[in-house]
């Protein structure tokens, strides 16, 4: 399983570096320049720790949600979760078969549709909705720009977000740290990226350790996605009619996820469900109006806020950052 390579690679890298620092503190950090030096430190100094248990229902939801402004939280605290993802990997690496037999082209079709090529943007325009036992149905429209590989800049347009005003963008990368574009006043805000500080005798985190600090939310679930596709759990169950377009039901074995992909003969995720409105950790029900891979050539302005905005005013200060932080997504 040759396509497979860079995913155990990858799994195996979050198994062993599983985060250090609980995400519920640092889910609460304002700060999210410093909640990552935090995290580098951590990494540079090979620190380490076992696996965390699921988190609680409101992490959860912060995971699952696409907002620029917490991106790098749901990234940090995914780690908690990266057993599971490594060990479905090895697992099929290690001789497993890859789908069932009675299925095996859909699924294969399926998983060739989420492999991005080689140097791409995922380009993802989605609804989202989140139903939590006890509390409001939450629903938010968002389109994504990601790189699929380092430095994973990525750029984030909010169509629809609670408390945030339409059109607020994000963009966030190795190397650049965090810019948000505010539509109503028209200005870019780009801090400096402060200087990690490593303890003395630390050494720099690898290319595969930063991955864990910049890999974007939906290049995550992507990735997700492929490692169950290819565990030997996928199973087709049958057709469905889905945002007015013919769709191919997959589901799990031992998972309640559900996940339906385009009849169209392009086998593109168009619908995923995760959880139940019971559940404890509620319903996430995220439908793809465009989910494709774009060529990094010729299309680098995407993952930048200045091309798409000519015209504002840049900001580097840091204490306009954090207010614009705080005015641009007033619910987290």
């Amino acid at each position: 399983m040759t396509h497979l390579t860079t995913d155990v690679s990858t799994a195996v890298a979050l198994l062993q570096a599983a985060d250090p620092v609980g995400p519920e503190r640092l889910a609460h950090e304002l700060d999210l320049a410093v909640a990552r030096e935090r995290v580098t430190r951590l990494i540079a100094a090979d620190a380490s720790g076992p696996a965390r248990a699921p988190r609680s229902p409101g992490a959860a939801s912060a995971l699952r949600r696409l907002t620029s402004a917490t991106r790098v939280r749901a990234t940090i605290a995914a780690l908690a979760a990266a057993g599971t993802v490594a060990v479905a990997a090895v697992v099929l690496d290690s001789g497993t078969p890859a789908v069932q037999s009675a299925s095996a082209r859909t699924i294969t079709l399926a998983l060739r549709a989420v492999t991005a090529p080689a140097g791409s943007i995922l380009h993802i325009d989605a609804t989202t909705t989140q139903i939590d036992p006890g509390h409001p149905t939450y629903i938010w429209d968002q389109e994504a720009y990601e790189q699929t590989v380092l430095p994973f800049r990525s750029r984030v347009i909010d169509k629809r977000l609670p408390g945030t005003p339409p059109g607020t963008e994000g963009v966030d990368g190795a190397g650049i740290g965090e810019q948000f574009y505010d539509p109503i006043r028209n200005i870019i805000y780009a801090p400096p990226v402060p200087k990690a500080t490593p303890s003395p005798g630390a050494h720099a985190p690898t290319p595969a350790q930063e991955a864990l600090l910049y890999e974007p939310y939906m290049a995550q679930y992507v990735r997700r996605l492929r490692a169950k596709l290819a565990s030997g759990r996928a199973h087709v169950a049958g057709r469905a009619f889905v945002n007015g377009r013919h769709a191919i039901k997959i589901t799990f074995a031992g998972s309640d996820e559900i996940d339906y992909v385009a009849a169209d003969g392009s086998y593109v995720p168009i619908k995923t469900i995760q959880g139940t409105p019971s559940s404890a950790d509620g319903q996430v029900i995220t439908v793809f109006h465009t989910f494709e891979y774009l060529k990094l050539a010729g299309n680098a302005g995407l993952l930048e806020l200045k091309p798409q905005h000519p015209s504002a005013l840049i900001d580097r200060s840091l204490a306009d950052f954090r207010a614009a932080l705080k005015r641009l997504f007033r619910d987290g």
